[in-house]
This record gives structure tokens, sequence and C-alpha cells, in this order.
């Protein structure tokens, strides 16, 4: 959950982008579950991009979605996050927020 306190929030056009989604900090954890279990699913159904390989272990990014919440919860937001992937599935988050996927 850091990555998001730390991360999204923390960060001043990251923070702003979240709110214009209708979230703030409070919502942090809510943001990190959606984003760790929509990453994992697609993830396990092998739908995500290679990147680069390194001594810590295989970039991946997945494209996940997020709906917007309060006035904005009738919209969908698909970015790019980036993950590192180790033996036997595990997943660690890199960058919860990676750009805005194509169609954004």
């Amino acid at each position: 959950m850091k990555k998001i306190t730390k991360y999204l929030f923390a960060n001043k056009d990251k923070k702003a982008l979240m709110e214009s989604m209708g979230y703030n900090i409070e919502d942090s954890d809510y943001i990190y579950k959606l984003i760790s279990h929509n990453a994992r699913n697609k993830f396990m159904m092998g739908d995500y991009e290679l990147g680069s390989l390194s001594a810590t272990g295989q970039k991946i990014n997945i494209v996940v979605e997020l709906n917007g919440k309060g006035i904005k919860s009738e919209h969908k937001y698909k970015f790019k996050t980036g993950w590192i992937a180790y033996p036997y599935g595990e997943l660690h988050n890199n960058t919860p927020f990676g750009g805005w996927a194509k169609g954004e």
C-alpha cells in the first residue's frame, strides 16, 4: 500500500490525477487491493506485456481498470501498472500508474 500513499498521493501531479478520478489518500487501501487483484487475475490469464529481465526479476506491464468514485463513478479508467514477476507467481508492484492504456 505504500506505493499508493508514497507514490500516487505524495507526487503532486499523480495526486491531482487520483483526485480527478474521485479518490483521496483515505482510499489508498481500496485502490491498492483493487489494482493488485486486477493485476493478479490478468497475470494468471497471461494478459501482460514482458519488460526487461534483471537480477531482481522479470519486469512486466499490466493494464488495469479502476472505476472512478463519487461523481466520476460511471467512468472506467484504464492504465498501465509495472510489476516484477518472481518465480511461483509472486508479483511485486513497482509502478502503480505508468501512464494511460491505449484508448484512454
